[in-house]
């Protein structure tokens, strides 16, 4: 962290007394206790030395708000709120109704694994070689994927696998994770080979991108229930049914005004789903598709710092209260309006 600091400093410019700042934001949460208490050691300390107001902030509203630091420049309809967020990272997995800084409705969350985790996982059963230094295992996944072949006939194909809640305003993906690493299992049983390894490239590349197919349905199937309309390539082979949003989305004031989509979270970089996503958020429709650079679709310093900005700006906490403020693991984005 020191060596941090000090490489931050010197390409910013920035005194070793720092009064070229005017504020320090840190992440409060959610996210990993112990990592999250040394940024607050250390933003604590900084701004007890420097005499500098201390901004605690919440890991994925800065993540929801990155556009408005990357996007209305660029964009012909700029994004204003309410707007609608899907927060896909590898430790969330949100729909979210954002009506203001700190006023938020989670309209769909992840009842046990997150999408980003189910990639990571699949990208593990599947032996894809990762380069940790370029890209995650979940990238590595969608280019593998995206080399998969077309299948010579039908019997071929790679089943589909079950979508789970259907309809429903809620993820899952963990029997997305254990369904595709037992019928992994049972085809290398099948052909005879000891390990996933020996199986055919090409059989490996259209697994996965089989199940980058199954879990972005997942996502598709909740954006249909804003938009009150089904999945056509989903209900083409599930039966057709009638969209209705469910009942807990009665009290999301300002949801049918949502024109915007704003995608972030690592997962966000997926090119398959960006093309999915443009196939349902139709511009034509008047409805905006907004996706940050790749480089703020992942956690990254400058979210955070834009998301202080903001808080300096409006209702900077007491200098007591911030640095009262402890690492909080789980925080939900509904808790920021208390």
């Amino acid at each position: 962290m020191p060596l941090a600091i000090e490489q931050c400093l010197a390409e910013g410019g920035i005194s070793s007394d720092g009064r070229e700042v005017d504020g320090i934001a840190v992440t409060q949460g959610p996210g990993m206790p112990g990592c999250l208490s040394v940024g607050l050691t250390t933003a604590k300390t900084l701004a007890a030395t420097w005499k500098k107001p201390l901004i605690p902030v919440h890991h994925m509203e800065a993540h929801a708000l990155t556009p408005f630091l990357t996007e209305n420049e660029n964009t012909k309809e700029p994004l204003a709120f309410p707007f609608l967020t899907l927060l896909l990272s590898g430790g969330h997995t949100m729909l979210v109704l954002a009506s203001g800084v700190g006023r938020y409705k989670i309209l769909a969350s992840t009842s046990d694994d997150s999408i980003g985790d189910a990639f990571d996982k699949a990208a593990k059963h599947l032996a894809i070689p990762t380069d940790w230094l370029r890209q995650s295992p979940g990238a590595s996944l969608e280019a593998f994927a995206a080399q998969a072949p077309p299948p010579t006939s039908p019997k071929d194909a790679i089943p589909r696998f079950t979508l789970p809640l259907k309809g429903k305003p809620e993820f899952s993906y963990s029997g997305i994770k254990s369904g595709f690493k037992r019928r992994l299992d049972e085809a290398v049983a099948a052909a005879g080979c000891e390990n996933v390894e020996e199986l055919p490239t090409a059989t490996r590349q259209m697994y996965a991108r089989a199940f980058q197919a199954a879990a972005f349905a997942q996502v598709e199937d909740k954006l249909g229930l804003v938009l009150a309309r089904p999945n056509e390539e989903i209900e083409s082979e599930m039966g057709k049914k009638d969209v209705v949003r469910p009942q807990e989305w009665d009290s999301a004031a300002g949801l049918d005004d949502c024109k915007h989509l704003v995608v972030s979270g690592g997962v966000a970089a997926n090119s398959e789903l960006r093309r999915r996503l443009r196939s349902i958020w139709k511009e034509e429709e008047g409805r905006h598709l907004v996706f940050p650079p790749i480089e703020y679709c992942v956690d990254n310093a400058a979210m955070i710092a834009h998301l202080g900005l903001l808080l300096y700006a409006s209702h900077c906490p007491p200098r007591e209260e911030a640095f009262a403020a402890l690492p909080r693991g789980k925080w939900s984005m509904e808790d920021l309006a208390s």
